[in-house]
């Protein structure tokens, strides 16, 4: 707030703005809830539609589209996904999980990562990562592996060893030192298996679903969370309408879009805070003085 002071920068707080003034390909200023303001510069920052509640309401969308200025569709990004079916496995964080999205036969994406079990799906940073690629694709199927360094034919040859070694334990015990107990129950669960059943009441049969579930875990997919949810907007104004020099449309002089309103997104990681901090600096250190 000092810099701001400083530096003699006006803040108007509590009035919307509600349109961008432009005559002859050249913004003149702004429309607001309060009244209206001249200037020879206008610098978009209105964000995307995403956490609606800080504000973000696809505002600068609008009027760039009032502008003839071209946005791409806007899908919610880095979002959680919600599966149809239920389990109880909440708060469950697992690592190293392979993901794999497809619709009918054909994998939209692929990749490994850690997740969350959440209340209504998955969440984590490999699902909100994934989401952005495949969220309007309509995908019908999320396939995890929950212990992707092997195959499936490894994995029952490792399950099968620890069985010889303690076949007079439960077979869920011997589960639990290869995936989390919670898990294990679940696994028990889906297959119809007995919970007290032991290692050497196992049938071969048994053993040999059980890795292939560990390999091959399914959910139909419902929906993914909404913008409401999203931490970024994919999609918004076309770069291609953009100097990246100055981030002044080609179209409107003195009109420039910076951060989430343009139809740029990146994985989490901070890319795209960086995204909004480098288009911003560019913006603003372009003004020239005076500029008419």
């Amino acid at each position: 707030m000092c810099l701001l002071r400083k530096n003699n920068v006006i803040l108007h707080m509590d009035e919307a703005c509600t349109n961008v003034v432009v005559e002859d390909d050249r913004v003149v200023g702004i429309e607001t809830s309060k009244g209206s303001y001249s200037f020879d510069v206008v610098i978009v920052a209105t964000g995307g539609k995403s956490f609606v509640s800080t504000g973000s309401s696809g505002d600068g969308y609008q009027w760039a589209q009032n502008l003839d200025i071209k946005v791409s569709d806007l899908y919610p990004g880095l979002v959680a996904l919600r599966t149809k079916e239920d389990f109880d496995l909440a708060g469950l964080s697992l690592s190293n999980v392979g993901i794999q999205i497809k619709k009918g036969k054909r994998v939209l994406y692929k990749e490994c990562g850690d997740i969350l079990f959440t209340h209504e799906g998955l969440s984590g940073p490999a699902i909100l990562a994934m989401s952005s690629y495949v969220i309007n694709s309509k995908p019908e199927r999320i396939i995890l592996d929950l212990i992707c360094d092997k195959s499936i034919d490894e994995v029952d040859m490792l399950l099968l060893e620890r069985m010889n070694y303690s076949s007079n334990k439960k077979l869920s015990h011997i589960l639990e030192t290869m995936i989390p107990k919670r898990l294990v129950q679940y696994v028990m669960n889906r297959l119809y298996i007995d919970a007290s059943l032991k290692a050497n009441e196992t049938t071969k049969a048994q053993r040999r679903s059980i890795s292939e579930l560990l390999k091959c875990l399914s959910f139909e997919i419902a929906n993914f969370a909404g913008f409401e949810q999203a931490m970024i907007t994919v999609g918004g104004i076309k770069t291609n309408q953009i100097q990246p020099q100055t981030m002044e449309t080609k179209k409107i002089k003195g009109l420039k879009f910076i951060g989430e309103v343009l139809d740029l997104d990146a994985q989490t990681g901070g890319y795209n805070l960086q995204i909004a901090w480098t288009t911003g600096y560019v913006a603003g250190s372009t003004i020239k003085e005076g500029a008419n």
